[in-house]
């Protein structure tokens, strides 16, 4: 949670007190915002010496679809990613809505990838989520 000045500027989501560490492995935490959720909610990645490298954010529309298509479905998702080494930001969809695809300027499905902070909050509201 040291690091929520920090994400707050960034525009990621904040780790909150309330949340369940799900697990860590190799300088990766991985949280939950509660202990019942099937995914994560975000993934955190620090050196040895506990300076953050790299944190994901995920978020799930509930709505799953044929990944590559007739070998499974998947959920379709927004992964927002920032580097702090490297400044970098990057917003990531996986699904087929059309709607979505045009966001990132591609038409067709499945991974889409910018870095504008702004797609993703406008894809968060279209699925009634909050960001933070």
């Amino acid at each position: 949670m040291a690091e929520n000045k920090q994400r707050a500027i960034v525009g990621l989501r904040l780790v909150k007190t309330n949340w369940f560490l799900y697990s860590t492995q190799f300088n990766e935490e991985s949280w939950k915002i509660n202990s019942a959720d099937e995914y994560e909610a975000k993934k955190i990645h620090r050196d040895p010496n506990g300076t953050v490298i790299w944190e994901e954010d995920y978020y799930y529309s509930g709505r799953t679809f044929l990944f590559p298509p007739d070998k499974g479905t998947d959920w379709e998702n927004v992964t927002v990613n920032y580097d702090y080494t490297k400044h970098l930001l990057t917003v990531s969809y996986v699904g087929v809505d059309p709607s979505i695809t045009r966001l990132f300027g591609g038409s067709g499905p499945i991974i889409q990838m910018t870095n504008n902070m702004s797609i993703a909050d406008e894809i968060l509201k279209k699925w009634g989520i909050s960001k933070l």
